[in-house]
């Protein structure tokens, strides 16, 4: 089943309970990365919770295939013992095409009981993995994650900062709309540091902006970043390309995705 860009929204709240697994994928990892945060607190309260949720790598899959069926057939509760036998929720993260062949014989059986949300970066037409989503009556496939064009960057920028009690002046706008809208998850971070920078609520004014974002520099090479890290070689291509053209160094391309390696172990 595919889902129409104007159908997301409401799909990632309130999904269709016939749906066993669901594939988010596409070159703007960090608006992949919300939208699959978005369904999984659709199925659990706490995504992280290790009693609701399972997480698994494309990698890892690849090791040990049986370990999808495994993982979605558990039992799922709560310790509290309030919340059994609601559906459990598996993340397979990275996956790729070599992933389509297992979920293909996952979803032959899958039940209710169990929703597997499967992230990916950008797919072609003609990868197994989409196809597969497509095809298959008990999955879906989200239209793809691109980047934000001038419009949803413009409601980006607003909702997050009418969240912290935040409004902008048109020039405060105008240079946010120009630094950020490559990566949503870069766009959000470079947001929250702009609110956190203003303490409280209030106007941001152009200089607010220009001291909490600087150039786009940082927001480009974390791009480069988050897609290194999802393996996206076309979005890693694009990233690079824009902050080799905006001055940034390879040493401080490098030096950044130590850091972030550094904090994911």
């Amino acid at each position: 089943m595919k889902i129409t860009a104007a159908r997301i929204k409401s799909f990632l709240a309130r999904p269709d309970a016939a749906i066993a697994a669901v594939l988010i994928y596409g070159p703007d990892q960090g608006l992949v990365a919300e939208r699959a945060e978005a369904l999984a607190r659709a199925i659990v309260d706490d995504p992280s919770d290790p009693f609701r949720t399972a997480s698994i790598t494309g990698a890892a899959l690849k090791q040990d295939p049986a370990r999808l069926a495994d993982e979605a057939g558990a039992i799922s509760f709560a310790p509290s013992g309030g919340d059994g036998g609601k559906r459990r929720l598996v993340r397979l993260r990275r996956a790729t095409d070599d992933a389509a062949p297992v979920i293909d014989a996952y979803l032959a059986t899958a039940t209710a009981d169990a929703l597997v949300i499967a992230d990916a970066g950008f797919l072609g037409p003609r990868s197994k993995l989409r196809r597969l989503f497509e095809a298959a009556k008990n999955a879906a496939a989200l239209a793809a994650c691109y980047e934000d064009d001038e419009r949803a960057l413009g409601q980006v920028i607003s909702e997050t900062l009418d969240r912290h009690g935040l409004t902008a002046s048109p020039d405060a706008r105008a240079f946010l709309a120009g630094q950020l809208g490559s990566n949503r998850g870069v766009t959000r971070m470079e947001l929250e540091k702009l609110a956190l920078y203003m303490g409280r609520p209030g106007r941001v004014e152009l200089d607010d902006a220009m001291a909490a974002i600087g150039d786009s520099a940082s927001a480009s090479i974390n791009a480069v970043v988050f897609a290194a890290a999802a393996g996206d070689i076309p979005a890693l291509d694009k990233a690079l390309d824009r902050a080799f053209g905006e001055g940034a160094q390879p040493v401080t391309v490098l030096r950044a995705a130590a850091r972030y390696i550094m904090r994911l172990h």
